[in-house]
């Protein structure tokens, strides 16, 4: 589970790496100083000169985001190398063993160099994963792949690793959905496929209001989101996934950074709290929203998923039904919600009236209550007509 699977550095030499002869590489090499040097040879083709890696046997699974890293400082007049990656052969006859320079079944991908005028080392990440899965046997990294022949290129490499880039597949805190899948898609019907597990307990008042209240449990689904979080932010976030380092990950929602990250699990858990919502969000409101994860100790490496939404409104409810009509009260009945997760985000109704001669609705004639379907409204005029709505609302 460890986000840095396989590493090189160089500080007792090449470790491994360049066994071929200086004239099969067609590239000079040498290890000093915790570096890789080498300088393309001026009696080769720059454009078959190569650096191979000890043979190896790194599995490159499917459900990975791996990628090869490398520090490295170029110079040189060129603008295009390029990693081959070679693959486990399919039967061990197979095997190129006598020409170190044939690679089996190779995957060439090209990448462009870095134009560093400052001679300073550069991070580059290959994502692998885009191309390959299965056993790699052997990395073979060329210094120069442009069809122009240069001289003078030469190259210093700090170190090179197989990393793996986070992935997130259960962000929880606000009223989570949990989910079979744990691939999740953008624009998935997340109402139709999720779960919960959540007990409700109801309460009758004189054998006719209705009151609830509802807990919730975690579930042990391989993926899960949350939803109706508080646009002010504040709300403890656990993110559950795997390949997030082991100290300073970075977290952002929406580009906002959550706060006081923490390692909870090495690797594998991070808790946070919700930042309260960009300006730009609440000036134009996008469910979900993007929730990003930065490994620790690479910070270009991170994963996004739609896994959190702040609170949205609630749908307009159906109108209310009037009953038990007095001299001067009546009682107001109305329905939940039919969308369960709708209803989850409900925490009250405001009831509000007016007689039909008044232009409009005071506060002075508005009533706040709990998370109940019916209330009485009381000291109303006799022989007067009223006006009334009931809105619910989510705190």
């Amino acid at each position: 589970m460890h986000s840095i699977a396989l590493q090189w550095n160089f500080d007792d030499g090449r470790n491994g790496w360049g066994q071929s002869t200086p004239l099969e590489m067609g590239v000079e090499l040498e290890a000093g100083d915790g570096r890789l040097r080498g300088v393309v040879l001026t009696s080769g083709d720059p454009m078959l000169a190569f650096v191979d890696s000890p043979k190896l046997h790194v599995y490159l699974g499917a459900d990975e985001r791996d990628y090869l890293v490398f520090r490295m400082k170029y110079l040189g007049q060129c603008d295009l190398a390029m990693v081959s990656l070679e693959r486990n052969p399919s039967a061990p006859a197979t095997w190129p063993g006598d020409d170190p320079r044939v690679m089996n079944d190779p995957i060439q991908i090209p990448f462009k160099l870095h134009t560093n005028t400052l001679e300073q080392d550069d991070l580059y990440f290959i994502p692998i994963w885009k191309h390959v899965t299965g056993v790699i046997r052997r990395v073979r990294f060329h210094p120069c792949v442009s069809r122009t022949r240069t001289t003078g290129q030469s190259f210093s490499i700090d170190w090179v690793a197989f990393t793996k880039a986070p992935v997130v597949t259960k962000v929880r805190g606000c009223i989570d959905k949990y989910f079979d899948n744990q691939h999740l898609q953008a624009g998935s019907d997340g109402d139709t496929d999720a779960h919960l597990n959540c007990t409700e307990i109801e309460r009758w008042t004189n054998g006719f209001h209705h009151s609830s209240a509802t807990t919730c449990s975690p579930m042990l689904l391989p993926s899960a989101s949350t939803y109706n979080c508080v646009r002010e932010g504040g709300e403890l976030l656990s993110i559950s996934g795997k390949h997030f380092g082991t100290s300073d990950a970075v977290v952002t929602i929406d580009e906002v950074e959550c706060l006081d990250v923490v390692h909870t699990v090495p690797e594998e858990e991070l808790q946070c709290r919700l930042p309260a919502a960009s300006t730009q969000w609440l000036t134009n409101p996008a469910y979900p929203s993007i929730i990003r994860v930065h490994n620790g100790q690479l910070l270009q490496l991170f994963d996004e998923v739609p896994l959190l939404s702040y609170a949205a409104p609630v749908n307009a409810p159906s109108p209310p039904v009037i009953s038990n009509v007095a001299t001067h009260a009546i009682d107001v009945n109305w329905k939940a919600p039919d969308n369960v997760w709708e209803s989850m985000t409900v925490t009250g109704y405001r009831v509000a009236w007016k007689r039909c001669v008044d232009a409009n609705f005071s506060l002075d004639n508005t009533v706040v209550v709990g998370n109940v379907t019916s209330t009485t409204l009381i000291g109303l005029e006799s022989s007067t007509s009223y006006q009334l709505y009931q809105m619910p609302y989510s705190a």
